[in-house]
């Protein structure tokens, strides 16, 4: 559990309906059952970090009459420890009885489940960033550094620890830096668009060395990295690569026949998972058969980004109109 992230849910006269529970949308009577047996009431406070470390017992039970001895005073320990959690914040108690009181609430950094449970979420912020053309490609780092790759003219940001974005470097003659990807030997590598380059950034001296140029490609929309290749989606012919990043020779390994391969993931089995434009299509490359397989033809037009998950991925789709 996260230190202290702030409010779980608080009561409002403002609606949400598209936080409603997924069986709350058409039954309110259901619903107001639902949350009256399970949910009696909801807490409302600020949650303290736990306190590390535990009583040592001996290991005979010849320490009983001490430890009972000292029981006062560990319970002094305890009201002074409780005492200091209290400080922390004011602890409010709000009583849901229907689904009206439920669905009045206001959810502040929180996550609202499908069957109306209250959970910690994200606590977000917002950073304004200086510079034109648009964010393409972003990568996050250890120690809160976010790489992020622009439209304006392949110039490569940084932000270090959620402070203000600053220039790093520039790709020559690129308009935008529009995928990024830490390869398996700890680098970091970027594509291109156009020219159909993938380069290799250091985030530290701010070096930039040309790997790879794909022949006849324009884009390099996504890469990915596993057993020691790099995999990139290409645009406008939709085809995937697989880059030897030490000797910056490719190889055409799968060609979609849609127009851009828009998304990588790749899974601890050392899968490729990658989503194309413009027919939303999922496949999956196996390097150590060398087969590829259509996973999922989506509703939709593009599979716009990929995660990996218990060993297959997440994927999101976009409808476009």
């Amino acid at each position: 559990m996260p230190d202290a992230i702030g409010k779980s849910w608080t009561p409002t006269n403002h609606s949400r309906p598209s936080q409603r529970p997924n069986q709350c949308s058409n039954n309110h009577a259901a619903c107001d059952k639902h949350i009256a047996s399970t949910r009696k009431e909801i807490i409302v406070g600020i949650m303290s970090a736990p306190i590390k470390g535990a009583l040592k017992s001996p290991a005979t039970t010849s320490a009983l009459p001490a430890l009972l001895a000292a029981l006062p005073t560990l319970l002094g320990i305890a009201y002074l420890l409780a005492s200091s959690v209290a400080v922390a914040g004011v602890t409010s108690q709000v009583t849901i009885k229907t689904y009206e009181d439920f669905n009045a609430g206001e959810a502040d950094t929180t996550v609202i489940t499908s069957i109306g449970e209250v959970k910690p979420g994200w606590l977000t912020k917002k950073q304004e960033l200086d510079f034109e053309g648009g964010v393409w490609s972003a990568l996050t780092l250890e120690g809160g550094t976010v790489l992020l790759g622009t439209a304006q003219d392949g110039a490569i940001f940084i932000s270090r620890k959620g402070g203000a974005a600053t220039k790093l470097t520039a790709i020559p003659k690129v308009i935008g830096v529009v995928s990024m990807v830490r390869g398996d030997d700890g680098k970091i590598y970027v594509g291109t668009m156009p020219e159909g380059q993938i380069w290799r950034v250091d985030p530290v001296t701010a070096k930039t060395t040309k790997v790879a140029t794909l022949a006849d490609e324009e884009t390099i929309w996504a890469l990915g990295s596993t057993n020691g290749k790099l995999y990139a989606g290409a645009g406008p012919k939709g085809n995937l690569f697989e880059v030897n990043p030490k000797t910056g020779t490719s190889k055409l390994i799968f060609a979609s026949e849609d127009k851009r391969i828009l998304s990588i993931a790749t899974t601890s089995d050392g899968a490729v998972w990658f989503g194309t434009s413009e027919e939303a299509r999922l496949y999956r490359y196996d390097p150590k058969r060398n087969v590829t397989r259509a996973m999922a033809d989506f509703k939709g037009n593009e599979v716009t980004a990929l995660t990996a998950y218990r060993g297959g991925v997440v994927a999101a789709a976009n409808e476009l109109t």
